[in-house]
């Protein structure tokens, strides 16, 4: 990533998210469970219950979702799973950094594709 890139996701980026989302974060990483403000019930347990096609994509390089958990299609066990490992990007740079179009967003324009 370069120097104005990273400048730009901490100025414009980091800013937007508000407190609560920070706290929801933190939850998640201490209880493992992922709750929307106010219900009790585990958002990630519920993915059990997707029927419909699932697109994992992944990064080894992504420190905040490692591939190993990432990419865990035994949570999704009454989907199809298609997981897509791109190598050399970091969490973000999977979806908006400055390669994503040319090596992230062809690969879900695919799978889309294989869908219809």
């Amino acid at each position: 990533m370069n120097d104005a890139a990273l400048v730009e996701r901490v100025t414009d980026g980091f800013d937007r998210i508000g407190l609560g989302v920070y706290l929801e974060l933190g939850e998640w990483a201490a209880t493992g469970q992922l709750r929307i403000p106010g219900a009790t019930e585990d958002l990630i347990a519920r993915f059990a219950d997707v029927e419909e096609p699932v697109l994992l994509v992944s990064s080894p390089r992504d420190v905040l979702a490692p591939t190993k958990a990432s990419l865990n299609e035994e949570m999704f066990p009454g989907a199809a799973v298609t997981p897509v490992v791109v190598p050399d990007m970091g969490h973000c740079d999977i979806l908006v950094g400055p390669e994503a179009p040319k090596r992230v967003w062809p690969e879900i324009v695919h799978w889309l594709d294989s869908l219809s």
